[in-house]
Formats: structure tokens, sequence, C-alpha cells
């Protein structure tokens, strides 16, 4: 049971970990300059 709380509590780090990084992809994408990325990025990691 352990093995499969760790298994499950890995995925869920790892899915967390995607929908960041799709998040900064987003913002990259929309971004009017690499300025503007940076402190979209940096609000985003303070949340």
């Amino acid at each position: 049971m352990m093995d499969e709380e760790m298994s499950v509590a890995e995925l869920l780090v790892q899915k967390a970990e995607e929908n960041q990084t799709r998040k900064i992809i987003d913002i990259l994408n929309e971004a009017e300059d690499l300025e503007d990325a940076k402190e979209t990025v940096k609000a985003l990691l303070i949340k």
C-alpha cells in the first residue's frame, strides 16, 4: 500500500509540473515581449 501511495503522489507531482510547464509555454506565446513574459511567469511562480 505504501508503494501505491507513493506512486499516486509521484504522478500528481508529475502532472502538476507538466501543467505548470504548459502554463509557462502559453504565457510565452501570448506575451508581447520577453520582459512581459518574465514578469507574468514570476507572478505565476509566486502564487
